[in-house]
This record gives C-alpha cells, sequence and structure tokens, in this order.
C-alpha cells in the first residue's frame, strides 16, 4: 500500500510539472521564467520570424520572375502574331524581324501596322439594307 501511495505522490509530482513546462510553452506563465528563459525564447521568435521574411522574399522574387518569363513570351508571341499579319511568310521572329526591315523595334512596327490600318480582328457582316436585326425590333 505504501508503494501505491508513493507512485501516486510521484504521478502527481509529474504532472505538476509537466503542466508548468506546458503553461510555459503556451505563454500563460511568462512570471515563472527567467531572465535567461526570456531571452532564449526571443532569440527563438526572432530566428522563426527571420525564416518566415526568408521565405517571404523567395515566394515574392519566384512569382517575379515567372510573371517577366510571362509578359516575355505574351511580348514574343505578339511580335510573331504581327510579323505574320505584316506580310512575313516565315513563322519565327527570327526571319521577321529580317522581312521588317526599318523597324527596329516593336513599338515601330506597331505604329506601321496602325499607320497602314491593317485589322487584327476579321470585318463585320454586313447587314443587307432593309434587313434589320430582331434585337432591334419592336415587338
Amino acid at each position: 500500500m505504501k508503494k501505491i501511495v508513493q507512485e501516486m505522490t510521484r504521478m502527481n509530482d509529474e504532472r505538476n510539472r509537466l503542466r508548468m513546462i506546458m503553461a510555459q510553452y503556451m505563454a500563460e506563465d511568462l512570471a515563472s521564467f527567467s531572465v535567461q528563459d526570456l531571452s532564449n525564447l526571443e532569440q527563438q521568435i526572432e530566428f522563426s520570424l527571420y525564416k518566415v521574411r526568408l521565405r517571404k522574399f523567395f515566394i515574392l522574387k519566384r512569382r517575379r520572375k515567372n510573371s517577366l518569363g510571362r509578359s516575355l513570351t505574351l511580348s514574343a508571341n505578339a511580335e510573331h502574331t504581327l510579323c505574320f499579319v505584316s506580310g512575313s511568310k516565315s513563322y519565327s521572329t527570327s526571319s521577321c524581324s529580317r522581312s521588317a526591315k526599318g523597324y527596329a523595334t516593336f513599338q515601330s512596327l506597331i505604329r506601321r501596322l496602325i499607320k497602314e490600318r491593317i485589322s487584327l480582328l476579321p470585318p463585320r457582316p454586313r447587314v443587307q439594307r432593309g434587313e434589320r436585326s430582331r434585337s432591334n425590333s419592336n415587338p
């Protein structure tokens, strides 16, 4: 019987010790921390914050790089489309550059297309005289 009481006492002490440690880890009882413990906690928090900021920086850097790559791809595709519309028979951008002599930049090619009034959209269907669309007619 004596051993059972001793074991119960030991288990209660262990439970209380674990509760105290848990309260410290959950920051419920900071008064029981020593100055050294608080300094260590502060360093751990600062290091965790540093890791979070570093991860955020790399994610933003990757997004910026991906965005830049997409914009360059879109620019190359737009140049290819404009070269095709301007009369180049080839689908490569290098031959497009050769066929668009005198126009050094992408913007100058756009100005040329606007000046020549080349439309990138298909022509609108013409409505014959006397025909009215159903949406415009009165019931």
